[in-house]
């Protein structure tokens, strides 16, 4: 683990709760102090964040104690183009990109720095019905460009095809996105060269097996190799910060990794463009930690019944899942034996598996556990169970094991209580949990779900962590807060606070 003493700071991909206080909640865990900029400066949904003001935030930061260095994890997407979303617009010259790349280049040239960008995903940011049906139409034609690339028999006819169905304003600003952004991808490899940063970390964002941005993927790999530079390139986005800061605070770490069964390991699931075992093992070597069968610190992969499905599509539980018992049965006995166990739930995508949660709480093992995630895409649910196995501190004080539990409670408050249930329920009235609110009805809704998940932690802590005791003390829960951090409804906002 990195001394105590040094100084970590945190350029979020945007302020999303899984970007902006998931690596603040692992860094509490491991007992440090993450420091991040004021939010107003990251934007908020469709608003992009401020580069500039963000890279004076830096300088005044690293000026602010000379001589002492900061461990710097950066989102390059959020300092070269103001955050996630506003990499994927369209018409935005890259001049600004690299004139604000080469200032934090020249920053970042004496300070150890852990940065991350993402892959541009196949499709365009949605908030209307017309997008929807844009990305839509955009995402098969980047399917079987692919293809075409590739040479595959058909695909040069069936893309003609497809171009006939769509204006070519649309696709003409598509592709030029994508290059664009595969133009500084390549440049953001160069400069983590140049600059000698400790590593660079590409993100594959919402993939599949095949498309435009597979391709990208491995002509970036191509570069790594040709360059030596210090990068990966590994699926997933939202949990980039959240790897790299494993890599800063605990690289060599050994883990082992447990499937709820063996044909796990070669199961695709929706929005990756390879197995579980192959998500599991890039994301190691971005983290840069050691797979080792014998490793106390353990991830524990609670993966699909088959074909993986939405959270959303779960019918009420009416009875026990003898497949979740027989996984939590062998995780109790893994942590009887002294493990640090983290739980990954990718049973389904955007949610917790209710099956798997009820035989948690039957077994009274939720407090026990080092972390737990069931959100969005597996990749990221795994990115954030790994980095709790990871950074769980082995030494565990009062306020490290706070932070434990806060983060638990948040976890299972938003994956469980919010994604695998409220959700449907708060977005079917509304159009679906992307459409953007506005005026009286964002007002309404953020009012309605404060209410309800408001109440809902409450009792889900009280009945659950409660009584989970440390040197002989309870714990108090002495903070929650719930917003909608973005004017849509697929994602919450937990803010909760355990002390000892």
């Amino acid at each position: 683990m990195t001394p105590p003493s040094q100084r970590l700071a945190l350029i979020p991909l945007d302020d999303r709760p899984c970007c902006r206080l998931f690596p603040v909640r692992l860094a509490a865990m491991a007992g440090h102090r993450l420091e991040i900029p004021p939010r107003r400066l990251l934007g908020k949904y469709l608003d992009p964040g401020n580069p500039d003001r963000l890279m004076d935030w830096l300088d005044s930061h690293l000026r602010s104690r000379p001589g002492s260095p900061t461990g710097l994890l950066l989102s390059l997407d959020m300092l070269v183009w103001g955050g996630l979303v506003a990499s994927r617009r369209f018409g935005l010259s890259p001049t600004e990109a690299v004139n604000n790349l080469k200032r934090l280049a020249l920053l970042t040239r004496h300070q150890p720095t852990w940065a991350f960008m993402s892959l541009m995903r196949t499709a365009p940011t949605q908030t209307s019905l017309e997008e929807v049906e844009q990305a839509t139409r955009l995402t098969e034609l980047a399917l079987w460009m692919s293809r075409q690339a590739r040479d595959l028999p058909g695909a040069s006819e069936k893309v003609q095809a497809l171009l006939q169905g769509i204006p070519a304003l649309w696709v003409d600003r598509y592709l030029k996105a994508r290059r664009r952004n595969l133009f500084l991808n390549l440049m953001a490899l160069r400069y983590a060269t140049e600059s000698d940063w400790r590593h660079l970390l590409l993100g594959i964002d919402d993939s599949r097996t095949e498309g435009l941005n597979v391709l990208e993927a491995a002509r970036l790999e191509a570069a790594i190799g040709e360059l030596k530079a210090p990068a990966t390139v590994a699926p997933g986005t939202d949990e980039m910060a959240q790897l790299m800061l494993v890599r800063a605070l605990a690289p060599g770490t050994e883990l082992s990794v447990h499937f709820s069964k063996r044909s796990d390991l070669d199961r695709v699931t929706r929005y990756e463009d390879r197995s579980l075992l192959g998500v599991v093992q890039a994301q190691v070597q971005a983290a840069g930690i050691k797979l080792s069968d014998g490793a106390t610190r353990q991830l524990w992969v609670y993966g699909p019944r088959g074909e993986q499905q939405e959270a959303s599509r779960q019918a009420p539980l009416r009875r026990r899942s003898r497949r979740a018992a027989r996984f939590v049965q062998a995780l109790c006995s893994a942590l009887d034996e002294g493990a640090c166990v983290a739980v990954a739930d990718v049973s389904r995508a955007n949610g917790a598996d209710l099956g798997l949660v009820e035989e948690l709480l039957q077994a009274e093992v939720l407090p026990r556990l080092a972390g737990y995630a069931g959100w969005n895409t597996a990749g990221n649910t795994l990115g954030t169970a790994l980095a709790c196995a990871a950074l769980a501190s082995a030494r565990p004080t009062p306020a490290t094991e706070g932070a434990r539990l806060s983060f638990l409670l948040e976890r299972m408050a938003d994956d469980f209580l919010f994604q695998a249930a409220l959700r449907q329920e708060i977005s079917a009235p509304l159009g679906g949990c992307f459409m953007r609110l506005e005026g009286a009805r964002l007002k309404e809704t953020r009012e309605k779900v404060q209410e309800i998940m408001a109440e809902r932690v409450l009792q889900f802590f009280e009945e659950n962590f409660a009584s989970t005791l440390f040197e002989g003390r309870r714990p108090h829960l002495t903070r929650v807060a719930i917003d909608l951090p973005w004017p849509r409804t697929f994602e919450v906002e937990v803010q909760a606070r355990i002390d000892y």
